[in-house]
C-alpha cells in the first residue's frame, strides 16, 4: 500500500476514487472536489478549501460554490448546463422619498417602500417570494404570459 505524500509545494487531494497529489492552488477540470462544480481551483496552505470557478449541470456559482437557484436579491445569468452565475441585483431608480430616491430591484415594476420585496415584476420576470426571476425554481410553476405580472405558484409540471 502506497501512503501519498505532500510536499510545501502539493496538496494531497481525497476523491471518491483515489487519493492524488496536486500542485497547490492548480486549476482542475472536471472538479472532483465540489458538487456540480466543472472547474475549481485545487487548496492551498493559506486557502485550504476549493473555490469552484464554473459550475455544470444548469447550476449557478455563488461565491465559489454552485447552487440550483440564485437566493434573493441575486439575479441568475445565463443559459445552457456551464457558466451561469448569481449576480447581485442592480437597482434602478424608483419614487422618491424625501430627498433619497428609493431603488427597486432590476426587473421589479411596483416594491414595497418599507421592504424593497416587489409585489409585481415587469421585462418577464417572474416573481417568487418578493423577488424577481428569470425562471422559477424547482417545486413552483410559472405562471403568466406578458412582461408584466408573471409569478411562480407552488406545485409542480
Amino acid at each position: 500500500v502506497t501512503t501519498p505524500t505532500t510536499t510545501p509545494a502539493t496538496t494531497a487531494t481525497t476523491t471518491r476514487a483515489a487519493t492524488t497529489s496536486l500542485p497547490a492552488g492548480a486549476l482542475l477540470s472536471p472538479c472532483p472536489l465540489l458538487r456540480n462544480c466543472q472547474k475549481c481551483s485545487a487548496p492551498t496552505e493559506a486557502k485550504p478549501v476549493a473555490t469552484c470557478l464554473q459550475c455544470k449541470n444548469a447550476n449557478y456559482l455563488l461565491s465559489g460554490a454552485c447552487v440550483a437557484v440564485c437566493p434573493a436579491g441575486f439575479n441568475s445569468v445565463g443559459t445552457g448546463n456551464f457558466s451561469r452565475t448569481c449576480t447581485p441585483m442592480p437597482t434602478t431608480t424608483g419614487p422618491v422619498t424625501g430627498t433619497t430616491p428609493f431603488r427597486c430591484p432590476l426587473n421589479c415594476y411596483d416594491c414595497s417602500l418599507e421592504t424593497g420585496f416587489c409585489a409585481v415584476c415587469k421585462n418577464k420576470a417572474y416573481l417568487f417570494n418578493g423577488a424577481c426571476l428569470d425562471t422559477c425554481p424547482a417545486g413552483t410553476v410559472p405562471d403568466g404570459t406578458g412582461n408584466y405580472f408573471r409569478v411562480c405558484l407552488s406545485g409542480s409540471a
